[in-house]
């Protein structure tokens, strides 16, 4: 069953570019170079690690050379992979100007343990699967059936920002 969803569009406000540009980017940048710099130090120990399957190494089966050239194109593509889902597409994002607002309901609150609570929605946009998780004290005036508005990006999916819709706006827009 397909339901139909209806997404709005929205400029950027001040403060979400200042968010964006001044905390979320550069936490990107820093956790891309990361993840980055692991793979590339992986190029020369991946020759020398077992295959899951058969267990031979890639320097069992062939020279040392082949094997690091193997390594290499492997690592070399997950890291341009890790960069461009991590960094271009959040600059489009950026560039593009528009956040995208979502409301959907919530279907059910579910203790997740920790004194937190999971807000489980009745149907999400495509690319946004961040879980909604709050404080056992926030969630409090949280119930089912309350409607929930999640402000995201087109590309990454990363939610801005989630809320609860008071009930006059709920009651005016019927």
């Amino acid at each position: 069953m397909k339901t139909d969803i209806n997404i709005e569009k929205k400029s950027f406000s001040k403060d979400d570019i200042d968010l964006l540009i001044y905390e979320i980017l550069p936490r990107e940048r820093k956790s891309t170079f990361r993840a980055c710099l692991i793979f590339f130090l992986l190029i020369p120990i991946m020759p020398f690690l077992p295959a899951r399957i058969t267990h031979n190494s890639l320097i069992q089966r062939m020279s040392f050379e082949n094997a690091l050239l193997v390594s290499t194109v492997i690592n070399g593509l997950t890291i341009f992979l890790i960069y461009h889902l991590g960094i271009t597409l959040l600059n489009r994002d950026i560039d593009e100007g528009y956040k995208y607002c979502y409301r959907t309901k919530i279907i059910q609150k579910v203790w997740r343990g920790n004194n937190e609570f999971e807000m489980v929605i009745k149907e999400r946009p495509k690319n946004v699967n961040m879980k909604f998780v709050l404080n056992k004290d926030l969630c409090t005036n949280w119930i089912e059936n309350d409607i929930l508005e999640i402000t995201f990006l087109k590309r990454t999916g990363r939610v801005l920002s989630f809320n609860k819709i008071p009930l006059l706006a709920k009651a005016s827009r019927s």
